[in-house]
């Protein structure tokens, strides 16, 4: 489901930032529109001036690399507005640089290591990545994923 051009003209862009959380949670949004809010505002961009220090940030922050020189290159054109391929996707805008990257299988990798650091205070095995992946990346939904981590055993203490 493509999230761009709705969410880049909202002007309400900053509440759409606040209300992220609660709407993540009650099913009004899934896990990529989520993300997609966190880093489509002004806040994010004040930050990580610059195309390039964007595309570095978004890699960083939610692939957990750092791009190769081909991905920051074409990442670079495609957030500048130049039509350039991502992951082997098309795109020409910042839009649709943040919709590929939020929906790549590195993404949901990404995610789950966040939540393995959040919850257990560790890194995932590779077994639990491609477990844990394969679980959220169809419905991009981040409460399975929760879900998944609070049953086990090492969480609970037991």
């Amino acid at each position: 489901m493509p999230l761009g051009g709705d969410l880049l003209e909202k002007p309400g862009l900053a509440q759409d930032l606040q209300e992220a959380g609660r709407d993540l949670y009650s099913d009004s949004i899934n896990l990529n529109q989520f993300y997609y809010r966190l880093i489509n505002n002004s806040v994010y961009d004040e930050i990580n001036m610059g195309s390039e220090n964007f595309v570095k940030s978004c890699f960083e922050n939610l692939l957990h690399r750092f791009p190769t020189t081909t991905e920051l290159d074409n990442a670079i054109e495609m957030v500048d507005g130049n039509p350039s391929a991502l992951f082997l996707t098309e795109g020409n805008s910042k839009g649709d640089f943040i919709n590929i990257i939020t929906a790549t299988t590195p993404f949901y990798e990404g995610v789950v290591i966040d939540a393995y650091q959040r919850f257990l205070q560790r890194e995932p095995n590779s077994t639990e990545i491609l477990s844990e992946t394969d679980s959220i990346e169809s419905s991009a939904s981040l409460q399975i994923l929760h879900k998944i981590i609070l049953k086990k055993e090492e969480y609970a203490g037991f």
